[in-house]
């Protein structure tokens, strides 16, 4: 009898802590997936993904999901050129990166008489605009010619709403970036953020769309 208790006390207690393992395991439910789930997302911007850093805030890919079909028809044509799922060895980071956009950016201007707007010529619709930078894409990329490239997202300035998407593509000069080359990729077709792009890459060279 005795024997038969203390090993009724033992099975109560292996149940008891069966139980606890069981809603510990079950705390969420579902398998655990990956940051970004998905097949190789489409390759909006040129070159081969920057790595990112810890304090980096915007993590995800601009267009998640699976493989798309490039924007514009023809054989290896992509909206930006380049591999973003390549992990690369590089001297920069991607926060270097942005770093030296956002400087360049302020360069542009901080000056009292611009007053943080940002002027470029639009040569196709012939004028002077007026912007102010909203934000960085991610991911930033490195390219093979070993120079780096960013796309941003300028409004004009007075009419909330309507961007710019802005290409910029720097260089490495005595251990600094410096910005090459800008180029306006997209204008906007209305006040929803919704922009028409100008040109697109087949591999990393710019193809116009005509």
């Amino acid at each position: 009898m005795k024997y038969a208790i203390i090993g009724l006390i033992v099975a109560v207690i292996l149940g008891l802590g069966g139980y606890f393992v069981w809603q510990k395991s079950h705390e969420h439910p579902g398998t655990a997936l990956a940051e970004h789930p998905g097949e190789k997302a489409s390759d909006e911007h040129p070159g081969k993904k920057a790595n990112t850093q810890s304090d980096e805030k915007e993590k995800d890919e601009e267009h998640p999901g699976e493989k798309k079909e490039s924007e514009h028809p023809g054989e290896n044509t992509n909206e930006h050129p380049g591999d973003s799922k390549l992990e690369i060895k590089k001297d920069f980071t991607a926060t270097e990166i942005k770093t030296a956009i956002r400087q360049y950016i302020s360069s542009r201007t901080d000056s009292k008489s611009l007053s943080g707007i940002f002027e470029i010529f639009d040569a196709k619709e012939n004028k002077n605009l007026k912007l102010r930078f909203v934000k960085i894409h991610d991911p930033v990329r490195k390219l093979n010619n070993k120079e780096y490239f960013a796309c941003t997202d300028f409004e004009v300035v007075g009419t909330p709403g309507r961007l710019y998407d802005l290409d910029f593509w720097l260089s490495p000069e005595s251990g600094k970036l410096v910005t090459t080359e800008e180029k306006i990729h997209k204008h906007p077709a209305d006040n929803e953020g919704r922009k028409i792009a100008r040109y697109t890459f087949k591999d990393e060279e710019i193809v116009d769309i005509k």
